[in-house]
């Protein structure tokens, strides 16, 4: 099912057929059925279910890795990424391409997970065009005092990190080439000032 919705030419529903009977004999459909049990709903959860289960397996493995320690102040810790993927041009009015050159229709999966009770918050779909830095501020009903926050540059966004200090939560972030960091608020000059912005 799922290298079939990335790519149809590659495998068939035939193919499909096939390798199912292989694994189950009981399992023998003709392509039709196949196709109209991946358009029930049922098959979209199902997915989704078995996403989760092994996105949650393999950041179990890498989170165990990480000495208890180093997040013991912090009441929850949470990751957020967003990745995007190709979809069939079919579906761009539900979910709009780059345009241009690129596909015309693409998605956005915007995934937080919480590291030390180790739970999925969310797995959304979101349109290709959202930016990151307003799922961040979508994304800040989650957070409350005490809490930390680990995103990407793509995420950066000064009003967002100011919320979180009215809080009293925390985050991390990579430090983005036009924001200036001074140590005392009087400063006239910011740390760093006169490097280049890769420093």
């Amino acid at each position: 099912m799922t290298a079939t919705s990335c790519d149809p030419k590659a495998i068939s529903l035939e193919t499909l057929c096939s390798t199912l009977r292989e694994l189950n004999p009981k399992a023998d459909m003709k392509k039709q059925s196949l196709m109209e049990r991946i358009n029930q709903p049922g098959a979209a959860a199902f997915l989704k279910a078995v996403f989760e289960k092994s996105l949650k397996q393999a950041l179990t493995n890498i989170v165990e890795c990480i000495p208890p320690d180093v997040f013991e102040r912090f009441s929850n810790v949470y990751l957020e990424d967003c990745s995007e993927c190709t979809l069939n041009e079919e579906l761009q009015e539900e979910f709009k391409g780059c345009g241009g050159g690129a596909s015309k229709s693409s998605v956005k999966l915007d995934f937080i997970y919480e590291i030390k009770q180790r739970n999925i918050i969310e797995i959304g779909l979101r349109d290709r065009k959202t930016p990151d830095q307003k799922l961040s501020q979508q994304n800040l009903r989650i957070i409350k005092k005490g809490d930390l926050m680990i995103r990407d540059l793509g995420f950066f966004d000064a009003d967002v990190f100011k919320a979180f200090n009215e809080i009293g939560a925390f985050f991390l972030s990579r430090l983005s080439a036009s924001a200036y960091v001074y140590l005392n608020k009087e400063d006239e000059e910011p740390l760093g000032y006169g490097y280049p912005s890769s420093h």
